[in-house]
C-alpha cells in the first residue's frame, strides 16, 4: 500500500512539473503580443492548433519572433539546440523530448520557415 502510494504522489510531482504556471501563461500572453498578434494572426493561429496551416508571411514572422523569445532560435533564426531541449525538458516527458529533437531541429532555408516547420513538428510528434 505504501509503495502505491508513493508512485502515485511521484506521479502526481511529474505531472505538476509538466504543467505551466500561471506567470509563464501570461509571459507567453506577453510575447504573442509583443511578436505583433493582432486578429488575423490570432485566427492563423488558431487555424494552426487546429491542423489548418495557412501559408501566410505573417505566420512566419510571428511563430519567427515567438521562436526567439521562447530562445528556440537565435537572433539568426538558428537553432539553440540547448536552450529549446532544456525548454521541451521543462514540459514534456524524456520519451517526447526525443522525438521531438531527433525529428523537428531541422532548420530550413528561410528562418521564417524554420520556424513554421518547428510548430508544425512539434504538434504532429505530441498529437
Amino acid at each position: 500500500m505504501k509503495s502505491a502510494m508513493f508512485i502515485l504522489m511521484a506521479l502526481a510531482i511529474v505531472v505538476m512539473a509538466k504543467k505551466r504556471t500561471n506567470e509563464e501563461i501570461e509571459q507567453l500572453k506577453k510575447w504573442h503580443s509583443e511578436c505583433g498578434e493582432d486578429k488575423e494572426t490570432k485566427d492563423l493561429l488558431n487555424k494552426a492548433r487546429n491542423g489548418e496551416w495557412i501559408d501566410n508571411p505573417k505566420l512566419g514572422t510571428h511563430l519567427l519572433c515567438y521562436s526567439k523569445k521562447l530562445g528556440w532560435l537565435n537572433e539568426e533564426g538558428k537553432f539553440d539546440v540547448h536552450e529549446t531541449k532544456k525548454n521541451f525538458e521543462k514540459y514534456y516527458d524524456e520519451d517526447q523530448v526525443q522525438k521531438l529533437m531527433s525529428n523537428c531541429i531541422k532548420e530550413k532555408t528561410h528562418p521564417e520557415d524554420t520556424a513554421v516547420a518547428l510548430f508544425k513538428c512539434r504538434q504532429t510528434v505530441l498529437h
